[in-house]
């Protein structure tokens, strides 16, 4: 071989490694890029999943991706399009893999196609994480446990995770009125002693200003928000079942009538703030942080939430949220509404069943729950000294990435004093999650708004609105009396 033939194999010898160290990151580039377009994404449709905005669902996204090796893609309906959303990917056949139901939600869509959803009684029972009875006993069980005897979806509510709602005052309000030593600690306040508080919420000037411009309570268009007033007569809204098996509406009984009375009387003297047909929850949120009401009821989870998002605008506000004990009624009794029954489920017709349970074991693991609470670590929190602090996206999502654990989960940072005390009062009154058994709550809250509005504008007789209540909803087929 001459010298000129071995200068060119030498140069196309170089060329070819050249070749293979320039196109082989490219080629391995592809290779990953086809296979993550050959990796499974489950779609989970849940109304209030992941972070605040899509930058903080994909942070959530890609970390829960990292500790699971699960990816997924969230469908996120307002609360109000939810049903109607999810009806429509339904008919139209597109992917849901894994969905968020409430009871109301479940009966609707069972309704009509009975198999729509994959039993997990054996997957359950097969798991180490969810057949944990120490963690997950059978009464939590029985809490998501449809009338077929099958459990459908996981998060039963265990205790203090559920949450609950209860009445929530400004009591730097209370304490400037003078209301302080009448609730303070008072776990048997009158519906005379709310009376009392909720007329110098509206007449006695809180806020200084030398104007008639406040309320005493904002309540929303849905009326759950009169749970803990209910309560004082030992009954919630919706759905309950009588010792014959007849279901009925407590709430539209004769046996209601002074609390609705009761309302009727607050609205006449101006002391409940005029506008509860149309408010949702954000306007009387907004309406309790900016001065204008004393009191909502709501969830405890959203007490510490009230303050941090007043302080975070006005450091030097006075403004300070508790929840207070509801009120005992005239035969001594208290009642609350706890949360519960809610949860995911996996559609029947998934491609990726054995995922996405794994996905439902992870959230019921120490590790699941901090990414379902406390979300992304760098993102919404930092660790500092040891401890955990969030920023400002953290507080701003309130701990809440849609995924609360569901036992007596150890909250591992540290919680006001407004929430502790909240759960305290959630943990001593008796409670009870709202009942639908397979009937409509959506239709429900339609047909008792309409009557509840004129009722307590005092258009009609609380006697005809109630009558009208009953009938309205067994024509409908909603109840049986």
């Amino acid at each position: 071989m001459s010298r000129n033939q071995k200068t060119s194999t030498v140069f196309f010898i170089i060329l070819c490694l050249l070749f293979i160290i320039l196109t082989f990151p490219l080629m391995a580039t592809g290779e990953k890029e086809k296979a993550k377009e050959e990796e499974p994404t489950l779609v989970w449709v849940h109304h209030y999943l992941g972070g605040l905005n899509p930058e903080g669902d994909k942070v959530w996204i890609d970390a829960l991706y990292k500790k699971t090796g699960i990816r997924i893609k969230i469908i996120k309906p307002t609360e109000s399009e939810y049903q109607t959303k999810v009806a429509s990917m339904l008919a139209t056949g597109e992917q849901i893999d894994l969905l968020y139901v409430d009871p109301d939600q479940f009966a609707t869509l069972t309704k009509d196609n009975p198999d729509l959803f994959e039993p997990l009684d054996e997957r359950i029972k097969k798991s180490p994480i969810l057949s944990d009875t120490k963690k997950f006993p059978k009464s939590a069980w029985d809490t998501i446990r449809q009338e077929d005897g099958h459990i459908y979806g996981t998060q039963p509510a265990v205790g203090l995770a559920a949450g609950g709602t209860l009445p929530i005052v400004r009591w730097d309000w209370v304490e400037k009125l003078g209301f302080a030593s009448k609730f303070e600690g008072n776990k048997k306040p009158t519906l005379d002693d709310y009376y009392e508080l909720l007329k110098a919420f509206a007449y006695n000037d809180p806020d200084g200003n030398g104007k008639k411009d406040t309320y005493g309570i904002a309540l929303g268009y849905t009326t759950y928000e009169m749970n803990p007033f209910f309560g004082a007569y030992g009954m919630l809204r919706d759905y309950a079942k009588d010792k014959d098996g007849k279901i009925y509406s407590p709430v539209t009984q004769d046996a209601a009538k002074p609390i609705w009375e009761y309302f009727q009387r607050l609205y006449r003297e101006k002391i409940l703030e005029p506008n509860f047909v149309t408010n949702k929850s954000a306007t009387f949120r907004e309406l309790f942080m900016t001065g204008k009401v004393g009191m909502i009821c709501y969830w405890d989870n959203w007490v510490p939430r009230l303050n941090d998002i007043v302080k975070s605008k006005n450091p030097n506000s006075s403004f300070r949220a508790r929840a207070i004990y509801p009120p005992v009624g005239p035969e001594g009794k208290q009642l609350l509404r706890h949360g519960g029954g809610s949860y995911t489920a996996i559609l029947r017709n998934s491609k990726y069943k054995d995922l996405a349970f794994k996905l439902l074991e992870f959230f019921s693991t120490d590790e699941g729950a901090m990414l379902g609470t406390a979300g992304v670590e760098g993102y919404d929190y930092n660790i500092v000294n040891g401890k955990i602090v969030f920023t400002e996206i953290g507080k701003k999502i309130g701990q809440n990435h849609g995924m609360k654990p569901a036992w007596n989960w150890k909250i591992p940072w540290e919680i006001s004093p407004e929430w502790r005390e909240a759960m305290q009062i959630l943990a001593e009154v008796p409670g009870d999650i709202q009942r639908y058994y397979g009937r409509n709550g959506d239709q429900w809250e339609e047909i008792v708004g309409i009557d509840a509005a004129k009722i307590i504008r005092g258009e009609v007789s609380v006697e005809e609105g109630l009558k009208s209540m009953r009938k309205r909803l067994k024509d409908m087929g909603l109840v049986d009396y």
